[in-house]
């Protein structure tokens, strides 16, 4: 049976390779990701401007990204030296975890287009796979042992 993959974009233009939650767009993590960066978007409207957007820390490039983002904030005097840092010391964290995930783009899997949300996010275009075959004997067994 088909379903849908997740439609979030990473960093270095990879799309989730992860199935989708039934009537979503996103898999389980990137549908908490996103939700919880709408809430922090949301109540920062109310703020100064002074935030950084950095990136959900999910591959190299992002992490990359977050580190230039901190280090142009603290040489333009929009960041303090002990925020400053903090965040330097949670990019490092990150980098040391995402060295145990392979996520070297490839240029046939990079997203070549997208679509906008009315959150100005990018949606990668719907894909569906073929569920393993593993998957639907397992769910025949199930429903027969159900049925019993």
């Amino acid at each position: 049976m088909p379903y849908e993959l997740c439609r979030h974009i990473k960093s270095n233009g990879r799309r989730c390779e992860s199935p989708a939650l039934r009537e979503k767009s996103w898999c389980f993590y990137h549908e908490r990701l996103h939700t919880r960066h709408r809430y922090i978007r949301e109540a920062k409207a109310t703020l100064p401007d002074t935030s950084l957007r950095i990136p959900s820390l999910e591959d190299p490039e992002s992490i990359q990204i977050g580190l230039s983002l901190v280090v142009e904030a603290l040489a333009t005097g929009r960041l303090d030296d002990k925020r400053a840092s903090v965040l330097i010391r949670g990019l490092q964290a990150a980098s040391r975890n995402v060295a145990h995930v392979i996520n070297s783009p490839y240029y046939k899997e990079v997203v070549r287009e997208f679509t906008p949300t009315l959150d100005g996010l990018a949606l990668a275009p719907a894909k569906k796979r073929d569920a393993p075959i593993t998957d639907t004997i397992a769910n025949n067994i199930a429903a027969a042992l159900f049925q019993e």
